[in-house]
């Protein structure tokens, strides 16, 4: 298991994290769910276009670096703010972060900027199957308000809509 204190917590956007980030997604869902090349892309294009509009007043960026390389991330976009509320977006965290307590410091990190900034609703799209981070979300508050069969990503998943009211 890997030393949590060797891991640091990073805001905001730095040379290389976009590609990083889609690397470890991409690598991430085609080992464990099958997910090709459509991921993939849909991922770099959804990164890069938050990456351009990214606002620190109202979007959050976090990653966790560990041994200088980007092991774990989560964001909030502000996209739909308006009208459905902040999405969380991209969490992730590397195999041998997982259980150490990374990801809950993150998402209660990226829970925390919502609440400062009194957002009253969070939503998340995530799929069936993915136990720890539903943990996460469930310890957290979050409720299941829809659930379907996707091929949203290029593969066929039973997709989850979660939400939380602050």
């Amino acid at each position: 298991m890997a030393d949590i204190n060797a891991v640091h917590i990073r805001p905001g956007f730095f040379p290389g994290v976009i590609g990083n980030m889609v690397a470890m997604h991409a690598e991430y869902y085609a080992t464990e769910w099958n997910f090709g090349l459509y991921f993939e892309s849909q991922l770099a294009m959804e990164i890069a276009a938050f990456a351009e509009r990214f606002d620190d007043r109202q979007d959050c960026l976090l990653c966790a670096l560990f041994e200088d390389r980007l092991a774990g991330c989560i964001a909030v976009d502000s996209l739909h703010l308006r009208e459905r509320g902040a999405q969380l977006r991209w969490f992730m965290l590397d195999e041998p972060l997982r259980g150490t307590g990374v990801g809950k410091t993150l998402l209660q990190r990226a829970l925390a900027f919502c609440r400062q900034r009194h957002y009253e609703n969070i939503f998340l799209h995530t799929f069936e199957g993915l136990q720890r981070a539903r943990q996460l979300y469930d310890k957290a508050g979050f409720r299941l308000i829809d659930e379907h069969h996707s091929r949203r990503w290029g593969t066929s998943v039973n997709e989850q809509e979660l939400e939380l009211r602050l």
